[in-house]
């Protein structure tokens, strides 16, 4: 008899250890997975603000293809002033003979003097800006910047030394079970013989 109630204190006390190391594992899985909740909020977070980025880079893309568009007829039309300016002459017209009518022409020498200089500039940067392409800046990627979404920590599950002990508390209620049986049989079997 006395073996088994030590044996039942035992399994009691393992029972009771078991309990206690399943609650600490429940705290730690609760507090990992709060501490996920918020890596994957945090996340959520980032991939909003780069996705935003994401956009306003493909619309500096649209606006980068705009301008290749754009800037090169600008500058074609500056080449062609600049040409114009750098080459202007002083004309003279005079009608043809027996057409009444007077003659002049136009004076650039005022314009000239400094123009001719701007004009060729002015030319070859356009020139140099078509062919370079240097009107359209580079665009940079974004997308290298995206985050891989954080990975769960795996719950952590029973160790060894939790196990063992449950199985002595199970053990130890199966004995205090059959000790109950046991103990019902019998005082049922001894009431029974002393009715008859």
């Amino acid at each position: 008899m006395l073996p088994l109630i030590a044996m039942a204190a035992a399994s009691y006390i393992a029972g009771k250890a078991a309990k206690g190391a399943s609650d600490e594992r429940a705290k730690k899985n609760d507090y990992t997975l709060e501490r996920d909740r918020l890596a994957q909020q945090g996340n959520t977070a980032d991939m909003t603000a780069l996705l935003n980025a994401l956009n306003q880079n493909e619309r500096a893309k649209q606006d980068r293809a705009q301008l290749g568009v754009n800037a090169p007829n600008a500058r074609a039309k500056q080449a062609i002033l600049g040409s114009l300016m750098q080459n202007a002459q002083t004309t003279k017209y005079q009608p043809p003979p027996g057409v009444r009518m007077g003659s002049g022409g136009i004076d650039l020498s005022s314009l000239l003097s400094g123009a001719r200089t701007a004009g060729r500039d002015l030319s070859a940067q356009a020139t140099k800006a078509i062919q370079t392409g240097s009107d359209v800046p580079a665009y940079t990627d974004a997308t290298s910047q995206l985050t891989k979404n954080p990975t769960p920590t795996p719950y952590q599950g029973a160790g060894k030394m939790e196990t063992i002990l449950s199985l002595l508390g199970l053990l130890g209620s199966g004995v205090g079970a059959y000790k109950s049986m046991s103990g019902g049989a019998a005082g049922g079997a001894a009431g029974g013989g002393s009715g008859m």
